[in-house]
């Protein structure tokens, strides 16, 4: 289950990351947003990511981390889909409102999922391979982002583009039996205490 979750991180991980690097590219080449207005966005953005932690950080406590993640996730499908559709700066504002809500929650659940899935003994081992294969993950988007937006010449396309990366780690996560992963990771952690 751990192998499940962490090429679903994988997958995922690199949507969120080229969301990111290319939120202010998108607003500028597509609506025309300068340095400042981009400020905005991001602080708007980083505002609601606050907010966003909480009320997944809640989600996750009542539930589990999985369902957080999940909702997280399908947030992101939605802002880009809203990316893709939105018509104004004024209206991309928003889309960064939504974007900060599942940013916070995006991250710490990912993390949360690492820990509660790996074996004790091997935590500090996941997280460096976890570290790496989140920093490759960030190669891909960005190359067809790039890619999409120079053959059809319309960044639209290109945010659209993204959709793949949050459907595909969306089903992948959620074919990860979080109480069988769970108990895997003690059984290894049983294993170690003999």
């Amino acid at each position: 289950e751990l192998l499940k979750y962490i090429i679903s991180h994988f997958i995922y991980n690199d949507g969120i990351t080229t969301v990111i690097v290319f939120a202010s590219i998108y607003g500028s080449q597509r609506f025309g947003m300068n340095t400042q207005s981009m400020i905005i966005y991001f602080m708007i953005a980083q505002v609601t990511s606050i907010i966003g932690a909480a009320i997944f950080g809640y989600i996750s406590d009542k539930y589990n981390v999985k369902s957080s993640l999940s909702i997280s996730l399908f947030i992101w499908i939605v802002v880009v889909f809203w990316a893709f559709y939105c018509r104004s700066a004024f209206e991309y504002y928003f889309v960064g409102l939504l974007a900060g809500l599942a940013i916070g929650s995006s991250q710490s659940n990912s993390r949360t999922m690492l820990s509660i899935l790996s074996p004790a003994d091997k935590q500090a081992e996941f997280f460096g391979f976890y570290t790496l294969t989140g920093r490759l993950s960030s190669i891909i988007g960005p190359v067809l982002y790039g890619w999409i937006a120079h053959k059809t010449g319309d960044v639209r396309w290109a945010i659209l583009s993204l959709i793949v990366f949050f459907v595909l780690g969306w089903i992948m996560l959620n074919s990860v039996k979080l109480q069988k992963g769970i108990r895997e990771a003690e059984m290894m952690n049983l294993e170690v205490a003999r």
